[in-house]
């Protein structure tokens, strides 16, 4: 007795694993009652109830997050007590990532990067007055970016349907060739704003898009509102 051990030396048989921490990462909790894939950049440690996914992309986390993800994985996940999913590898593992183009995958990720900043912002923010206004509509703004994001992923996933039926995407938020969040410059969020209003035009292809989209049958089916 009398040997001290390091704590990561209980991990021999992964000699690395523990640098795996260290790395941006997709959290997610093994046991769930909805769909809540996060993001990680800030090396937090977890326990064994959270699982993650070491090296991950925004790409990846907006497959996730999808709407058509959480039909997938409704159907092939084991249930527990009280309908709660018990999230394991062994399903995560099988969920069947779209392929994409570079640029498909840039104009997606820069969309999460939105989402993930605006979700910093609008963290404990105190709402009143004239503060509350503008809360309610970056709120406003963050949903909606959201639902971008999903369409288009609903779009990488069922092309054929969605467009037999004239609903595109992807090819509307290339031309609009959105910059990272990384490369604006002075305020960030009053930009974000004006690329929301941009593209909440009641006469903008992408709101009327996903306006209509829950038109088609197979959508209001992974949405499980057939």
């Amino acid at each position: 007795t009398g040997i001290r051990y390091e704590w990561y030396a209980l991990q021999r048989c992964a000699a690395t694993y523990w640098q795996e921490f260290e790395q941006p990462k997709i959290l997610y909790q093994e046991i769930a009652t909805y769909q809540a894939f996060s993001w990680d950049s800030g090396q937090l440690y977890v326990n064994n109830k959270v699982f993650f996914i070491p090296n991950s992309t925004y790409y990846l986390l907006s497959i996730l997050n999808s709407s058509i993800t959480w039909f997938f994985l409704d159907r092939i996940v084991g249930k527990m007590a009280g309908g709660t999913y018990a999230l394991q590898s062994i399903y995560i593992a099988q969920i069947p990532i779209p392929n994409a183009q570079p640029q498909e995958k840039s104009a997606i990720e820069t969309l999460v990067n939105y989402i993930i900043y605006l979700t910093a912002q609008l963290k404990d923010i105190p709402s009143h007055g004239q503060k509350m206004v503008e809360t309610a509509e970056d709120k406003l703004m963050l949903s909606y970016f959201e639902q971008i994001v999903d369409a288009l992923v609903m779009e990488l996933y069922l092309p054929e349907e969605l467009h037999n039926h004239d609903k595109y995407f992807m090819r509307h938020l290339l031309s609009e060739n959105l910059p990272a969040i990384e490369t604006i410059k002075g305020d960030k969020m009053q930009a974000l704003r004006q690329i929301f209003k941009q593209l909440f035009n009641s006469e903008h292809p992408i709101r009327a898009n996903i306006y209509f989209l829950n038109s088609l049958e197979v959508v209001r089916m992974i949405r499980g509102l057939a």
